[in-house]
C-alpha cells in the first residue's frame, strides 16, 4: 500500500554523512534521469535540514517543507515514492505518536547514493537509465566515467604501501580478537537490497526450463555467470519476458567469436524484444480493461439515475467525465471546447485550490465546468473560484452529484424568493392604486363647480323657487334663450354678446 502523506503530518529526518562531490555528480547525472528533478530536490533538501541532535533534524510539519520545495503535496508524494524506489530514503511511520494514522509522525532515513561503478553494475538502475536516456547517451556516460589509463611509457610508480606509512604492530592475538568480534554479525549494507533474491526469482522464473531452452540453442550453461544471471532476472521482471523470450535474448547477446554473453547487448535486445512479442495477449488485456471500465461506468450511471432522478442525461454525463479526469486535463479540455485555451495563471489558481482545499478532484472539475460553461466566464478566476470552493467545502460536498444537487436547490430557492418578491410588489401596486382612487374621490364641492359649471347651474336653478319678476325671471329667460340656440354657458360668452342680449330683453319688456 502506497502511503499518502498529508501536509498536517510532522516529520523528522535521520541524516547520514555529508555528500561528496562525486556523489553529487552521480545523483544529478545518473539518478536524476530516472527519478526526476523534484525527487532530487527533495533529497537534497532533506539531507541539509538543520540538526537538532547529532544525526537528527528538528521535528516539524510537512506544510512548512512544501513552500521551500515549491511543490504541492501530490508532487511531494510522487517525489518521495521515487526516492524510496531507488533506495535513497527509507520512510517509517510512528504508530505511537497518534491514533489517527493521518496525523502520525513520519521518519525519513537518508541513504547514500551508489558509487558510479555499483550504479552501472546494478541491473535495475542501469537498465532504467538506459531506457530513459537512450543507448547513445548511456554509452557516452560510461565513457565519461571511465577511469583513464595514464600509460606506462615514462612513468615510474612511487606509491608507498600501507606498512611503510601506517605504524601498526603485528600482534596475532589482537587479530584473532578482532576477527571474533565481527564473526557472525550482519552489518548494514546499502547495496544489500540490490542483490538477487534467488528464491523469489526461481518462484516466477523456471531456471531449469530456461537452461533446457539454452541447450537447444547451443548455449552452454557454464556461460551464464552470476552477473549475467542477475541481469537476466532484472530484464525478465522489467520487460515481463518469459523463459523462452529470455533464452532468445541471451542467444542474440552471445558473441560469435568469444561465445561470451555481452551484458550491454542483453539490455539492448531485451528492450527491442518487447516489440516482437505476441500482441494477442495484450490486446485481450486491453479489451478486458475497456470492458470492465464500461461496466463500471454503466453501474455508476444507473446509480446516479436512481439516486438523482431529476438529473438529465447530459448532467449525468458531465458528472461521469468529472470523475474520470484530473483537474489540469479537465481545465484544458473545457477551455478548448469553449474556443479558448487554459493560461498558466488558471493552472496556478487550480493548483492552489487542489493544495489548500479538501474538496475531491472530481468536485473541483465540476467547479471548473460550472464557472466556465454554466456561468459563462471566459477565465477560471481566483476570487470567484475560491469563494465557491470555500462554500462547497463548508457544506461538505464530496462528489459532483452532490454539487449539482446543491446548485439545483440554490436555484429553486432563488426562484421561490423571486416569486414572493413579485407577489409582494404586485400587492403593493394594487394597494397604491386603491389609495389613489380613494384620494381622487374626496374632491371639494367648489372644485366640482369649477370643473362642471353647466351641471352646477342646472342644479341651482332647480333648487331655487321660480320668480316671475325681477332678476330671477331675467336669468331664466337668458338661460332658456341660450339653451335653445345651443350657445355656450354664460360664463364663457363674451362681454359684448351678453350686453346685446340684455338690451333685447329689455326692449321686449317695454313693448
Amino acid at each position: 500500500m502506497v502511503l499518502q502523506i498529508n501536509p498536517y503530518q510532522p516529520y523528522q529526518v535521520k541524516l547520514g554523512l555529508p555528500l561528496s562531490f562525486q556523489q553529487l555528480q552521480c545523483l544529478t547525472q545518473l539518478y536524476q534521469p530516472i527519478i526526476g528533478a523534484d525527487a532530487v530536490s527533495l533529497y537534497l533538501t532533506l539531507a541539509h535540514q538543520p540538526r537538532e541532535k547529532l544525526n537528527w533534524t528538528y521535528r516539524t510539519m510537512h506544510s512548512r517543507l512544501l513552500p521551500v520545495l515549491n511543490m504541492g503535496i501530490g508532487d511531494f508524494n510522487q517525489a518521495r515514492i521515487h526516492l524510496e524506489a531507488v533506495n535513497l530514503i527509507r520512510t517509517y511511520r510512528d504508530e505511537k505518536s497518534h491514533d489517527d494514522y493521518t496525523r502520525q509522525t513520519i521518519f525519513y532515513e537518508m541513504q547514500m547514493p551508489l558509487s558510479v561503478e555499483h550504479f552501472f553494475k546494478h541491473p535495475q538502475l542501469s537498465l532504467a537509465l538506459f531506457n530513459q536516456i537512450g543507448d547513445e547517451s548511456y554509452y557516452g556516460l560510461i565513457r565519461l566515467w571511465k577511469k583513464e589509463d595514464l600509460g606506462q611509457t615514462a612513468l615510474s610508480e612511487i606509491t608507498l604501501p600501507f606498512a611503510e606509512v601506517i605504524n601498526a604492530k603485528s600482534e596475532n592475538f589482537r587479530r584473532s580478537e578482532l576477527f571474533e568480534a565481527t564473526e557472525g554479525i550482519q552489518f548494514q549494507d546499502q547495496y544489500s537490497n540490490f542483490e538477487l533474491d534467488e528464491d523469489n526469482f526461481q518462484d516466477r522464473f523456471d531456471l531449469s526450463f530456461f537452461y533446457q531452452i539454452l541447450a537447444s540453442k547451443q548455449v552452454a550453461k557454464e556461460l551464464i555467470s552470476q552477473a549475467v544471471l542477475n541481469q537476466i532476472a532484472s530484464l525478465s521482471q522489467f520487460y515481463e519476458l518469459d523463459e523462452e523470450a529470455m533464452a532468445q535474448v541471451v542467444k542474440l547477446a552471445q558473441s560469435p567469436v568469444t561465445q561470451q554473453i555481452d551484458l550491454e547487448l542483453l539490455r539492448t535486445y531485451a528492450a527491442k524484444y518487447q516489440y516482437f512479442k505476441k500482441r494477442e495477449y495484450y490486446d485481450q488485456l486491453v479489451d478486458q480493461s475497456v470492458k470492465a471500465s464500461h461496466e463500471e461506468l454503466a453501474n455508476l450511471k444507473n446509480d446516479l439515475k436512481t439516486n438523482y432522478p431529476s438529473f438529465t442525461d447530459q448532467e449525468i454525463e458531465i458528472i461521469l467525465i468529472c470523475q474520470q479526469m484530473n483537474p489540469s486535463e479537465f481545465l484544458n479540455q473545457i477551455k478548448e471546447e469553449a474556443g479558448g485555451f487554459a493560461t498558466s495563471s488558471e493552472h496556478y489558481y487550480l493548483k492552489e485550490l487542489i493544495e489548500k482545499s479538501r474538496l475531491p478532484q472530481a468536485v473541483l472539475n465540476f467547479l471548473v465546468y460550472y464557472l466556465i460553461v454554466m456561468e459563462g466566464h471566459a477565465n477560471f478566476e481566483k476570487g470567484r473560484s475560491n469563494r465557491l470552493a470555500n462554500e462547497w467545502q463548508q457544506v461538505g460536498l464530496s462528489n459532483p452529484a452532490e454539487a449539482l444537487e446543491f446548485l439545483h436547490k440554490q436555484r429553486l430557492f432563488k426562484e421561490k424568493q423571486s416569486k414572493i418578491k413579485d407577489k409582494q410588489k404586485a400587492q403593493s401596486s394594487k394597494n397604491n392604486w386603491t389609495n389613489k382612487k380613494k384620494y381622487q374621490e374626496l374632491v371639494p364641492s367648489w372644485l366640482k363647480e369649477q370643473q362642471n359649471p353647466k351641471a352646477t347651474s342646472q342644479e341651482n336653478a332647480s333648487s331655487k323657487p321660480v320668480e316671475t319678476n325681477g332678476k330671477n325671471a331675467l336669468s331664466k329667460e337668458i338661460d332658456d334663450d341660450s339653451i335653445d340656440k345651443g350657445a355656450k354657458p354664460s360664463s364663457q360668452l363674451k362681454e359684448e354678446e351678453i350686453r346685446k342680449r340684455l338690451e333685447n330683453l329689455l326692449n321686449k319688456g317695454e313693448d
